[in-house]
């Protein structure tokens, strides 16, 4: 029973991890350039 719950469930933490990674570059990329476009040092 354990080994069916861990077989269902890794891959779903597995996903989690790898979109608080994501998340986090994001929030990254957002911090860098959020400044630069709204001093216009960035046009769209």
């Amino acid at each position: 029973m354990k080994s069916l719950f861990l077989a269902f469930a890794n891959p779903i933490y597995t996903q989690i991890h790898v979109l608080e990674q994501q998340n986090q570059k994001l929030k990254q990329a957002r911090d860098i350039l959020l400044p630069k476009l709204m001093n216009g040092e960035i046009e769209v």
